[in-house]
């Protein structure tokens, strides 16, 4: 070890008590967490004991842009750019338009990716964000969902495909839920679902990867209504076309679709379609 780094571990140890430091060299997974689960700014201790720079797992490096927007102070996802023992996190001012800025964290036991949460006093680790479910959605509640740029800044399986929109603009999209195996036509069948933190119910993933299917909150919107989002409807259907249209399995032998009805591929999906 380096007298650089060891004088770093030290930092660690002793629960930061000499304050913040430059962590732009130190390596993601490379320190130990010290007694408590404590990191140096920036980062945060990984279920192996390592401490790992927030918006990445594994140790996947993660780069903060150069060109962040006007009024934005630091980057969410690499949590650059805070004081120590503050995090970088979306701030609303009273006319609704958000910004991206520092602040301390609400006292309490912090929160892992996909871990209920409380919107009113968000103890999501560094970041990550508490979301509320969908409006109109059922089986779920609000859950702490990690900032990303890119796929390789959510957990496994997962995708950064997922955006907020605050006062009706966009923000900073977050990972969506892990992709899991499950069948989107037989609902009856999912028991990938009833032990997931992110609902209950198998959808095709996304428009993006249509033939990766994920554990989500419940649809309302019944079949043959009008819909905007893919996972609007109930279980057993997809939003296509602008309305709630059944899901039938491309495969021989699949789902069959009710008579005068064609499966149709869903997004070009080679696995998975909509009866028309």
């Amino acid at each position: 070890m380096t007298k650089s780094n060891f004088g770093l571990a030290m930092l660690v140890a002793t629960g930061l008590a000499a304050g913040c430091f430059n962590t732009k060299n130190v390596q993601s997974g490379g320190l130990k967490c010290a007694p408590g689960g404590v990191c140096p700014d920036g980062f945060s201790c990984g279920p192996d004991n390592l401490c790992y720079r927030n918006g990445t797992d594994g140790g996947i490096a993660c780069t903060p842009p150069t060109d962040l927007p006007p009024g934005d102070l630091c980057d969410p996802v690499c949590q650059s750019g805070c004081p120590a023992n503050q995090r970088c996190q979306q701030v609303v001012d009273p006319l609704g338009n958000y910004s991206l800025g520092c602040e301390t964290p609400p006292t309490g036991t912090p929160l892992d990716v996909f871990k209920p949460c409380d919107t009113g006093n968000d103890l999501c680790k560094p970041g990550l964000l508490c979301v509320e479910p969908p409006l109109g959605s059922t089986g779920c509640v609000a859950q702490c969902y990690r900032y990303c740029r890119q796929n390789s800044d959510c957990p496994a399986n997962s995708r950064c495909a997922l955006s907020i929109v605050i006062g009706g603009q966009p923000s900073m999209p977050i990972c969506a839920p892990p992709a899991v195996t499950c069948n989107p036509a037989l609902q009856t069948a999912v028991l990938a679902c009833s032990p997931s933190l992110t609902g209950s119910t198998c959808y095709v993933f996304s428009k993006e990867f249509p033939d990766e299917t994920m554990c989500d909150c419940a649809g309302t919107i019944a079949a043959g209504l009008a819909c905007t989002d893919m996972h609007s409807c109930v279980a057993g259907y997809e939003c296509t076309g602008g309305k709630c249209q059944k899901v039938c399995l491309l495969q021989a032998g699949g789902l069959a679709c009710p008579g005068g009805q064609t499966c149709a591929s869903l997004n070009g999906s080679t696995k998975y379609g909509t009866c028309l």
